[in-house]
């Protein structure tokens, strides 16, 4: 390949952090692009962020037309006007990396698989030949590291192997199409609301696969979605795209608060509720990382432990299966399904107690949000404000959060 396809680095991270000079080329992500559309203004995009692929997994974020579906399709090679940069980062070692650069790649030469609507299987063909035709014709398939059984079992698509395209539903297509994905051979996969038809469930389980992907095999993801919820799940780091530019980013969990809970914070519980303007709109949630400690296989419960708390703080959760002890995991926990207690209650279906501090109040139209610090884990709770009112909910208070079984 020339110069301007690919400068292929192969950096060594010793202990004293040394970095080649090749290696120390800059490191952001770097898109521009103005897209012209029919009876519409057009779309520019234009992105410089500090962001490797393959140092976690990146999350966009923002409303319909932001220009998020464009970014991946530009990082893509899909666009011939677009110009980008980027880097992939796969560690093969805890202390030795390879850093790729690439720019202003076409897409047969491009290391990204764009995975989303219009990113069309062969109707003509059977769910097996078009994951054949990959292996075949794929210009990175021979790099591919899960082979052609693995990538069916993991999606779950043996019974559909015979089907055509046209006789798939949404959600079995989806699932068709990531694994074609995996089969690929290209080391970074863009998911652009990959998941959408499939049922809650199911999204968990791509979301944990994803993770694992990444973890396991170094596979890099952008995943673009417009629940929060679902990126939660599986990203390491989000942005927030408003008109093609990133407005905010950081860290997952970071972002997750400042994207749910970006009014302006009302500690005091004196100030009257009539002058609260903020309305509640019932999809804020909790993230919680836990870990497996032991399964109930006759309740089908799998107790597990909030990290960073020394195993001092359990959480059940349903497993219709078991879990694999020491096996981390993100929860997601629905702030309007938490009670909360000033004292441990005992006798109630609520098989989950966790005490923690009050950090945070929040007043809206007709609920209240009452955040605790739970094992360095904030968890929300969303009550009446009655119930606040009875409590007499104040700062720094000790309070239980009770939830089913998650």
């Amino acid at each position: 390949m020339s110069e301007r396809e690919i400068d292929k680095v192969h950096a060594s991270e010793s202990k004293n952090s040394q970095v080649s000079d090749a290696a120390a080329k800059p490191r952001n992500i770097r898109i521009s692009l103005e897209l012209l559309r029919e009876k519409r203004d057009p779309i520019n995009i234009e992105i410089d962020e500090p962001i490797i692929l393959g140092e976690g997994i990146w999350g966009l974020f923002g409303n319909s037309g932001t220009g998020k579906s464009t970014l991946l399709k530009a990082l893509a090679g899909l666009y011939k006007n677009a110009q980008y940069a980027f880097s992939i980062h796969q560690a093969s070692s805890p202390n030795n990396a390879e850093v790729s650069h690439y720019n202003n790649l076409p897409a047969s030469h491009n290391p990204c698989v764009y995975l989303g609507s219009d990113s069309m299987l062969f109707d003509h063909l059977s769910v097996y030949e078009n994951l054949r035709l990959v292996q075949k014709h794929g210009g990175f398939s021979a790099s591919a590291q899960i082979n052609y059984q693995q990538a069916v079992d993991l999606c779950g698509i043996q019974d559909l192997l015979k089907q055509t395209p046209r006789a798939l539903s949404s959600g079995e297509t989806q699932r068709v199409k990531f694994a074609r994905a995996l089969l690929s051979g290209k080391p970074c996969i863009l998911l652009d609301e990959a998941f959408s038809a499939l049922d809650w469930p199911t999204r968990q389980y791509f979301s944990s696969l994803v993770v694992s992907l990444h973890q396991q095999y170094g596979l890099s993801f952008v995943i673009v979605s417009h629940s929060l919820r679902e990126l939660a799940l599986s990203c390491t780091h989000i942005s927030k795209l408003v008109e093609g530019k990133i407005i905010q980013s950081g860290p997952a969990s970071q972002m997750i608060e400042a994207l749910q809970l970006n009014s302006t914070v009302n500690d005091n519980a004196t100030e009257k509720f009539a002058e609260q303007k903020e309305v509640y709109t019932g999809d804020v949630f909790s993230l919680l990382k836990v870990k497996v400690i032991s399964n109930d296989e006759h309740a089908r419960l799998a107790e597990c432990a909030l990290l960073s708390d020394n195993q001092s703080r359990l959480v059940l959760v349903r497993a219709n299966t078991p879990l694999a002890i020491d096996q981390e995991y993100k929860l997601t926990l629905d702030a309007d399904k938490v009670s909360l207690s000033t004292r441990l209650v005992q006798g109630t279906s609520m098989l989950n107690s966790l005490c923690g501090e009050v950090v945070e109040i929040k007043h809206y139209n007709s609920v209240v949000l009452v955040s605790l610090m739970v094992a360095s884990q904030k968890l929300h709770a969303a009550i009446s404000i009655r119930s606040f009112e009875d409590l007499s909910i104040k700062i720094g208070d000790e309070l239980f959060a009770l939830f089913k079984a998650l």
